[in-house]
């Protein structure tokens, strides 16, 4: 017979990895904001203040964005795991 719902077990360590993951993308976006905020002391002009000013804070939020969006498949994932748990065990 074919199982019907999930391997709590394997869906636990895929939401423990999304998690960690996300948790390295926000070391990842923190670490480019501080490379690009310390150009600014070696790099000036009109691309510079562009490149700071503007395209580093778009790029940073859509890895904001990125990070908030794989932080709601974890809690997605938890939510199912939960119920999951419930249903296996009622």
């Amino acid at each position: 017979m074919a199982m019907y719902g999930m391997d709590i077990d394997q869906a636990t360590t895929a939401m423990n990895q999304i998690t960690t993951l996300t948790s390295e993308l926000q070391d990842v976006i923190t670490k480019l904001n501080q490379q690009v905020t310390g150009l600014g002391s070696n790099w000036t002009g009109p691309d510079a203040t562009q490149f700071i000013g503007t395209v580093w804070p778009a790029d940073q939020a859509n890895l904001t964005k990125c990070k908030g969006d794989l932080d709601q498949l974890a809690a997605t994932l938890k939510s199912e795991i939960s119920q999951q748990t419930e249903a296996s065990n009622s």
